[in-house]
C-alpha cells in the first residue's frame, strides 16, 4: 500500500526507487504498472552508468508537462511529466531511463567533470536511443553535420544551454555512440568520468576551445578537437536520406512550437520548479494539473497528433498539422480542418456529458448514433470529458478521453476510446469502451540496433 508523505504525495517504493505522485492523478490509476516499468528503465541505465554503490533515487509523477517533461536534481532526485495528455510525447520508460542516467552520473563522474552537457545529455540520450523515443540517431546526426545548422562541440561544451535543443542532444548522443563504437564502453566511461567542464565565468570561449582542443583526453588519448574531426568523416559514410532531413526538420520544428506554445499559451510549462520536496502551495497547485481551457486542449491534442505521425514517418502529415498550430497558437482560434474537426468532437463529447449531467435522454440522443453508448439513466452531479487524443479517418475519428464523474458510478482519470462519426454539420458518438493503459517497457537492444543503428555494446 502507498503512504502518505508529509507534504501530500502518495509514495510507492520499489527496490531503487520511491515513486511519488499525487492522490487521483493517472499515475495513481496506474502506479503498478509505472512500478514495473521504472525498476526496468533503471536497469537499463546501470547497464551504462554503474551504480556506485546502494542508492534510491526518488522520483516525482506530475500530472503536467513542464519543459520537455524531465529534470534530474542533486541528491537523487526526479521530477518527470506522468500525464494523459502528454504533448511533449514521450513514453514513460524514455523519460525514466534519461534521467535515471543522470541520477546514477552523479555518483560515478568526478567532481568538476560533465555531469550534464554535452556528454551528459549525451549519453542520457544515447542509452535512450533518442531524445524523444527510439529515433534513427546516427543517420539524423549525419543529415544535420551536412547541413548549416551543425554546432562545433565547443560550442556546445561552452554554451550548452543557448542552442537549439534538439541539435544539441542529437550532436551529443551521436558523439557518444561513435565514442563507444570506436573506443568501446570501458574507455568512454572513463573518459565521461575525468573530462572536466569549462568553468563557470568564461570570458573568452574560443580561447578555451583551442586550448583544449588540442589536449589529449582521459581514456582515448585522443584531442577533441581530433575526435570531433574523425567523428564527422565517420559521419559522412552513413549516408543519410532525404527523408532523414526531413524528418529531423519537422522534429526541430515541432519541439520549437511546443516551447512558443509554452510560453504565450501554457506559461507554468515553462517554469523550472525546484526539488518538488521544497514547493510552496504556489508550484503545488501549477504542477498538479494541466492546461484545462478548452482550446490548450485541443492544441495539446494536436501535438500529440504530430508527434505520432512523425513517428510513423508521416513527415507532411506532421507539417500541415504543425502548419494549422502555428496559427491557432498565433490567435488562439481554430480555422483550418484539423482544428475546426477537432472542436467539433470536443463539442459532441460537451453536449454529450451536459446531457447526462441534466438527465436529458433526448439531448444524449441527439448527439449519439443509433446503436451506440446507451442511455445511463442514473443522475450525476459531475460527468465531463477530457479529450487527450484525437486519430482523424475521413468522416471517422477516434477520441482518447478521460472521464470524471460523481454520481451512481463515480470515476476518477477512467481511460476511454471513442469512436465518432461526422454527419453534415456535426460530429455523433458511435462507440464509448473503457480501455486499460498499458505502458511500454524500455525496448531490446537487438530491437534498437535494427530500427537506428545504434551499437549497444552493454549487457542486458
Amino acid at each position: 500500500m502507498p503512504r502518505l508523505t508529509t507534504d501530500g504525495w502518495l509514495e510507492t517504493a520499489t527496490p531503487h526507487l520511491r515513486l511519488r505522485y499525487y492522490p487521483q492523478s493517472a499515475a495513481a490509476r496506474d502506479i503498478d504498472q509505472v512500478a514495473v516499468v521504472a525498476e526496468k528503465a533503471y536497469a537499463r541505465a546501470n547497464t551504462v552508468i554503474p551504480a556506485n554503490g546502494p542508492l534510491m533515487v526518488t522520483i516525482y509523477l506530475a500530472p503536467r508537462v513542464f519543459w520537455q517533461g524531465g529534470v534530474t536534481y542533486d541528491g537523487n532526485t526526479i521530477l518527470l511529466t506522468y500525464a494523459d495528455r502528454n504533448y511533449a510525447g514521450v513514453e514513460l520508460w524514455a523519460y525514466l531511463v534519461h534521467e535515471l542516467v543522470h541520477a546514477l552520473a552523479g555518483h560515478y563522474v568526478h567532481r568538476g567533470s560533465e555531469v550534464g552537457g554535452l556528454l551528459g545529455e549525451g549519453v542520457a540520450v544515447y542509452t535512450t536511443s533518442g531524445h524523444y523515443g527510439v529515433e534513427p540517431i546516427q543517420q539524423w546526426a549525419a543529415a544535420l553535420s551536412a547541413s548549416n545548422q551543425y554546432i562545433p562541440l565547443c560550442t556546445l561544451r561552452t554554451a550548452w544551454d543557448t542552442q537549439q535543443h534538439e541539435v544539441a542532444y542529437l550532436e551529443g548522443a551521436s558523439f557518444v555512440d561513435y565514442l563507444i563504437r570506436t573506443y568501446g564502453s570501458e574507455r568512454f566511461l572513463q573518459f565521461y568520468a575525468h573530462v572536466p567542464s569549462p568553468p563557470p565565468a568564461l570570458r573568452d570561449r574560443n580561447l578555451w576551445c583551442r586550448n583544449q582542443g588540442d589536449l589529449p583526453v582521459s581514456g582515448v588519448g585522443r584531442p577533441y578537437s581530433q575526435l570531433e574531426t574523425e567523428w564527422r568523416a565517420w559521419l559522412q559514410q552513413q549516408r543519410p536520406q532525404p527523408v532523414d532531413q526531413a524528418a529531423l526538420q519537422a522534429q526541430i520544428r515541432l519541439y520549437d512550437l511546443v516551447r512558443q506554445y509554452q510560453q504565450q499559451r501554457d506559461p507554468a510549462a515553462r517554469i523550472l520548479p525546484p526539488p518538488p520536496n521544497q514547493w510552496n502551495a504556489r508550484l503545488h497547485t501549477l504542477f498538479a494539473a494541466p492546461a484545462i481551457t478548452p482550446t490548450a486542449v485541443l492544441q495539446e491534442a494536436m501535438f500529440v497528433a504530430a508527434k505520432r505521425n512523425l513517428d510513423q514517418h508521416q513527415v507532411a502529415q506532421t507539417n500541415a498539422i504543425l502548419d494549422e498550430l502555428t496559427g491557432s497558437i498565433a490567435t488562439n482560434t481554430f480555422t483550418g480542418t484539423f482544428g475546426l474537426a477537432y472542436r467539433g468532437i470536443q463539442a459532441a463529447l460537451d453536449e454529450q456529458a451536459a446531457a447526462v449531467r441534466l438527465h436529458d435522454r433526448q439531448r444524449y440522443q441527439q448527439v449519439t448514433l443509433l446503436g451506440g453508448p446507451s442511455w445511463p439513466g442514473a443522475l450525476y452531479t459531475d460527468y465531463r470529458w477530457t479529450i487527450n487524443a484525437i486519430t482523424l479517418n475521413p468522416n471517422a475519428a477516434i477520441a482518447e478521453a478521460t472521464l470524471q464523474a460523481q454520481g451512481a458510478l463515480p470515476a476518477t482519470n477512467v481511460p476511454y476510446r471513442i469512436t465518432l462519426r461526422q454527419i453534415p454539420g456535426r460530429w455523433q458518438i458511435a462507440t464509448a469502451e473503457q480501455v486499460a493503459v498499458d505502458l511500454s517497457l524500455p525496448p531490446q537492444s537487438k530491437d534498437i540496433a535494427q530500427r537506428n543503428g545504434v551499437l549497444w555494446p552493454f549487457p542486458e
